[in-house]
């Protein structure tokens, strides 16, 4: 089964059954290994550890149950945002302004220390739900990070002319990356916090 590290509880989907997958393999030698894939949703967890059992007719006859084993430990990393203006650190952008910073700084939780990851946010129009484009091209930004905690903040910066979006409400989404695997992203048109108004 799937448990929950942080609480050693078992892991269960949304009819309160626990999540759990098996294989039968005969093995053609005495060492080897065998694949076992379990599929579920994992939207709401942040890390679970594998509990195996190995079964000879119904008896246990191996078993590795260790909550504190990272090889055997998954981790689904989280990250918030939250967009403002540079100039004053509200969540209104001068309209009239050619050239204006927003920044978005971008909390994570489980992260690895030590990787480096790269964080890249496009700026949506909450009207519409697509990207923003000045001159044919989406406003976007990046910042590249090795975090030394699984926990912290990175700060990323959309630099635009926003005498061409004015009177738009522009929504920061972001992604975050390792080599070419995305481990998070946040993208919640409606969110406030990382939302700004460009005024008239």
């Amino acid at each position: 089964p799937l448990m929950t590290t942080s609480t050693g509880d078992v892991v269960t989907d949304a009819d309160g059954k626990a999540i759990t997958a098996s294989k039968e393999f005969t093995p053609e030698t005495s060492s080897g290994s065998v694949d076992v894939e379990a599929t579920f949703d994992s939207t709401t967890l942040t890390s679970v550890t594998c509990f195996e059992q190995c079964k000879l007719d119904g008896s246990i006859v191996a078993k590795h149950e260790d909550i504190t084993d990272t090889d055997q430990t998954v981790t689904y990393p989280r990250i918030g945002t939250t967009a403002v203006d540079k100039a004053d650190g509200d969540h209104t952008v001068d309209g009239t302004s050619t050239s204006v910073t927003v920044i978005d700084t971008v909390s994570y939780d489980g992260l690895k220390p030590g990787v480096t990851y790269v964080v890249t946010g496009t700026l949506m129009d909450q009207a519409t739900g697509e990207a923003v484009e000045i001159d044919g091209k989406p406003v976007t930004g990046t910042a590249t990070f090795t975090p030394d905690k699984s926990s912290g903040s990175v700060e990323v910066a959309f630099n635009f002319d926003a005498t061409k979006v004015a009177g738009k409400t522009l929504v920061a989404f972001e992604d975050v990356s390792t080599g070419d695997t995305k481990v998070a992203t946040h993208a919640d048109i409606t969110d406030s916090a990382q939302t700004v108004t460009v005024t008239t």
